[in-house]
């Protein structure tokens, strides 16, 4: 099942060596069930995982937050993120998350030309794959820190630093660069703005000189409500390699009558390479007293997964 991968990790691998493209950023994989169940619109999140996709916020948090998500994609990938974040005396909020993807035991190979021996290149399309019997891992990490203020009523703002850490094998890579946010509250619209990587020219190096440009992210979210509905919008952009614009829209009920109880329909849409591929979501959200339990369900392409479910628990006091 591992040999699955390899034509990814050849890519990222030979982008090490050979030339140098977009980092992959974990966070792009989710940062709760509670965000998967509206088509990965988390930027209005109440709970601490609001690190991840729109600090600002962070200031629904009253005194403490934490968050845990857990995942595997295809049998294989095992993904986790983990957040706090807690209200100083000041008014502000201060929150710390950590993130990471990673695979074990990928099958190594190297890439090789008519049978000549590596090195020898020659024209790169008639490369082919010769499996070497040997075995390597992968692991994605970043971590983060934020700070969100309330300028009043109507606007709250962020900033935060995020650190990146990759290690292919025996090769370490590591980079970092600074996020901001806002959040427009005028109710019944609240509008979200959030850019990711906004200092230019930083990016991740790798140990083996190989470089990896760290995009500028937009997002752009609306939230309406209307009685017992929510209605999300979100607009990806990016100045990377992959598709520029990604759209994402969610329905979340929240009846009257249940309060406790939120149920989700979504749609999103994600880069592959220069296309964008879509997917709906569906779950639910159960809180009491704090504790928040999310479940999402998401449909794939893929022939043999296709399904994804996400489970999350937060809490927020």
């Amino acid at each position: 099942m591992k040999l699955k991968f390899v034509g990814l990790f050849l890519v990222v691998i030979t982008s090490l060596v050979y030339g140098e493209t977009d980092y992959f950023m974990p966070v792009d994989a989710g940062s709760s069930a509670y965000a998967a169940r509206m088509g990965h619109i988390g930027v209005f999140s109440p709970l601490s995982t609001a690190i991840f996709d729109n600090p600002a916020s962070l200031q629904a948090v009253n005194a403490f937050s934490g968050s845990l998500f857990a995942t595997t994609f295809m049998e294989e990938v095992s993904y986790q993120n983990l957040s706090v974040a807690a209200r100083l005396p000041e008014g502000g909020v201060l929150a710390f998350g950590y993130m990471s993807a990673g695979v074990v035991g990928l099958a190594a190979t190297r890439r090789d030309w008519n049978n000549n021996v590596v090195g020898d290149v020659g024209n790169v399309s008639d490369w082919f794959v010769v499996a070497t019997g040997e075995t390597f891992d992968y692991s994605n990490r970043l971590f983060k820190i934020a700070y969100s203020v309330t300028q009043n009523e109507t606007w709250a703002w962020s900033i935060g630093a995020t650190y990146y850490n990759t290690t292919v094998s025996t090769i370490n890579g590591s980079g970092y660069n600074a996020d901001l946010g806002v959040i427009a509250n005028f109710e019944p619209m609240v509008f979200s703005i959030t850019a990711r990587n906004v200092i230019p020219g930083l990016g991740v190096t790798y140990s083996n000189g190989g470089k990896e440009k760290l995009p500028l992210q937009l997002a752009f979210g609306m939230q309406y409500t209307w009685d017992d509905f929510r209605l999300l919008t979100q607009l990806k952009a990016s100045n990377g390699d992959n598709y520029a614009f990604l759209k994402s829209a969610a329905i979340n009920y929240i009846p009257s009558y249940l309060p406790f109880f939120q149920a989700s329909l979504g749609y999103r849409e994600v880069a592959l390479g220069r296309q964008a591929k879509g997917s709906f979501t569906a779950g639910v959200g159960l809180e009491y007293q704090g504790v928040q339990f999310d479940y999402a369900f998401e449909t794939s392409d893929h022939v043999v997964y296709n399904a994804k479910h996400y489970f999350s628990l937060g809490f927020s006091f």
